[in-house]
């Protein structure tokens, strides 16, 4: 056998063996499936009535909490509870500690907290993560109608004696020692109070380096003589 008819049969051995089988179908090769890219689901939508986060993201969290001392109802003399070297006028009651809306931003922190409506008492808030920012406004809400004789804020050995408040806004300025000084120069605290209708906004800014336990307590007691629900219904 010549070398060239053993090539061809070569040839034809290798082309049976690679065709298919009779009656069998080739099989088609699937194409390549492009896996579809991942979506990110939108981020859920508030529940009706879920009030978004108060506090700014630059700023860290804040939790507080109050309780209050304060005379039962209505008018009834007696000192100042909270107050430096008070003692607890008769009917006085402590309420249990409850928490505060709290929000911040660029102005510090604002603290609104309801109080139980007695036209003397005090509110002692405790800072429980850090100690109370460098501008701090304290919003007291369901405040009779009536101006104060006297508001006091305290931390530790620090007294803020403001005194007399009424519609008008009233700033006072003190050293580091909390003694009241008359101009703004070198204050180390400034304290702004000021009523509106049922309502009483204080203001307490720091100086660099003046110091705020965490502990805050603001006392008040009521002029009940002067300076009723017609002077004091000024609006926002």
């Amino acid at each position: 056998m010549t070398s060239s008819r053993m090539t061809a049969l070569a040839l034809v051995a290798c082309a049976a063996l690679a065709a298919p089988a009779a009656g069998e179908t080739p099989k088609a090769q699937a194409p390549a499936v492009e896996e579809a890219p991942k979506v990110r689901a939108p981020a859920a939508r508030p529940a009706p009535g879920a009030k978004a986060p108060a506090a700014d993201p630059a700023e860290p969290p804040m939790t507080v909490e109050v309780s209050y001392t304060g005379a039962a109802g209505g008018a009834m003399p007696g000192p100042v509870p909270g107050a430096p070297g008070a003692r607890a006028a008769p009917g006085a009651r402590r309420g249990p500690a409850a928490d505060v809306a709290v929000s911040t931003g660029a102005r510090g922190a604002t603290l609104t907290l309801d109080t139980p409506g007695g036209w003397q008492g005090s509110a002692r808030l405790a800072f429980k993560d850090a100690a109370p920012p460098m501008r701090l406004t304290l919003t007291l809400a369901k405040m009779p109608n009536y101006d104060l004789e006297s508001l006091t804020l305290t931390s530790g050995k620090l007294a803020l004696a403001v005194g007399p408040v009424s519609a008008s806004p009233t700033t006072k300025y003190y050293d580091a020692r909390g003694r009241a000084q008359k101009a703004p120069e070198g204050a180390a605290y400034t304290v702004t109070a000021r009523r509106w209708d049922g309502e009483l906004d204080v203001e307490v800014r720091r100086a660099p380096g003046a110091g705020l336990g965490k502990a805050l307590t603001v006392s008040w007691r009521g002029n009940l003589g002067y300076g009723a629900a017609s002077s004091g219904s000024s609006e926002r």
